[in-house]
């Protein structure tokens, strides 16, 4: 609900940033080298879940939006809308 009124770049930069955090997280999780990494890992495990689902369907949704802006092509009705105002 954050963005629901955002501009299609500032979308773009929210899902990189919640793709980022997520990557960040799944290198984290890939550096288990003890029983306690392992504990703590899967303590971790719901959260992080609940992260790669939230991402995938952001992700998800960016690309089809990009794919209709594309196809509709939007950008260039966008900027000739801009040149009439």
């Amino acid at each position: 609900a954050t963005h629901r009124y955002a501009n299609f770049g500032d979308l773009g930069g929210a899902v990189k940033r919640l793709l980022d955090d997520y990557q960040a997280q799944t290198q984290m999780n890939e550096k288990i080298s003890s029983v306690e990494d392992m504990q703590n890992f899967v303590q971790r495990y719901p959260a992080f879940r609940s992260q790669s689902l939230n991402v995938s369907k952001h992700v998800s949704l960016i690309s089809e939006l990009s794919r209709l802006v594309d196809v509709c092509a939007l950008m260039d009705v966008s900027q000739l809308e801009q040149d009439i105002a």
